[in-house]
């Protein structure tokens, strides 16, 4: 297969171009060459940005194209404009936030998609990330033979965003630990490469639809954190901190607490609980989480792992709320 990827050069993208290469696939990146400049062998690498020209694509006849970077919907008419009357098989590759709603569990990809952010906007922010999602989407499915991929919390090796991160990072540290919420609450993510080697997959059997391309809807946080104890051979000390203590103490974001959905925003309750029994029905391999945990902790040992974002408490900080919350309650800290 001749198999065309938007982007390539970190995460998702570089996920998808691996498992490519391992089946044998002949792979092309078009990306602006900012993040990687070198490609395995037989890589076919054309610089170039999106926004801009796309000349270089017009002449393609790829048989795929799976498209990881399209957050604007003029971003994905301009690529299906020059890929001509067919693309070959098109993916989009999307996300869960494109729904209208994610209050309750079970969401299934019927349900109804986000409105288009109010006015022309070309500013991707938290708030207009999803509505834009599902305008791209609208785009998308302008290609005649299209697969619409919803991922939720995207892990692994290679994460720029450090979200999941990290926890696993934090708890190898050990320590007093400061966990959101309680060990019941929801979390659900899915292995970057469980994900790229599914949307190959699919892409080689020409698969269509659209497809929840999530993890398992079982997982906790206090499962999540006793596996990274258990593959980082740590005994943190955790202390569940409620999420309106977190908020009225200006730690209630992601950038402090990653991944957790305070109660405060009920709209999101339903976030990690998204239905994927779609996918899976269409061979979605998910690996255990202990082994997408060892891999990450192996791969924030390497230099290249540093320049990625770092969201969390600092220790200071962590302290800090921690010995407010114990005074809060009257409680003692834990023993060591």
């Amino acid at each position: 297969m001749r198999l065309l990827v938007m982007g390539g050069g970190i995460f998702v993208g570089r996920a998808i171009l691996t498992a490519a290469i391992a089946r044998g696939h002949e792979v092309t990146v078009f990306n602006r060459g900012r993040t990687r400049a070198e490609y395995p062998p037989g890589v076919v690498f054309i610089a170039g940005d999106r926004d801009g020209d796309l000349a270089a694509l017009r002449a393609g006849g790829w048989d795929a194209v799976i498209d990881t970077c399209g957050y604007l919907p003029r971003q994905v008419r301009s690529l299906l404009d020059a890929l001509g009357s067919d693309p070959g098989h098109y993916t989009f590759v999307s996300s869960v936030t494109a729904y209208a709603g994610l209050a309750d569990a079970g969401t299934r990809e019927e349900a109804p998609l986000a409105a288009p952010p109010p006015g022309a906007t070309d500013q991707v922010t938290p708030q207009t990330y999803g509505p834009l999602k599902a305008a791209c989407e609208a785009e998308a499915r302008r290609a005649p033979r299209r697969l619409i991929a919803r991922p939720g919390i995207v892990v692994g090796p290679g994460d720029p965003t450090g979200r999941f991160t990290y926890w696993a990072r934090r708890v190898a540290r050990g320590g007093d630990l400061l966990a959101p919420g309680g060990p019941a609450e929801p979390l659900q993510v899915i292995d970057v490469r469980d994900l790229a080697a599914w949307l190959v997959a699919r892409a080689e059997q020409g698969t269509t639809g659209v497809f929840n391309a999530v993890g398992p809807a079982t997982l906790t946080w206090g499962e999540m954190l006793a596996t990274c104890a258990g593959v980082a051979v740590a005994a943190p000390r955790i202390t569940w901190v409620d999420g309106p203590f977190l908020q009225e103490r200006g730690a209630g974001d992601w950038a402090s607490v990653p991944l957790f959905l305070p109660p405060e925003k009920p709209e999101f309750r339903g976030m990690f609980r998204v239905d994927g029994a779609a996918a899976l029905r269409l061979g979605l391999a998910l690996r255990p989480l202990r082994d997408t945990v060892a891999d990450l902790l192996d791969w924030t040992r390497e230099p290249g792992a540093a320049a990625a974002a770092q969201p969390g408490l600092s220790a200071a900080r962590e302290s800090e709320l921690l010995e407010a919350w114990r005074a809060a309650r009257g409680a003692a800290p834990p023993r060591p």
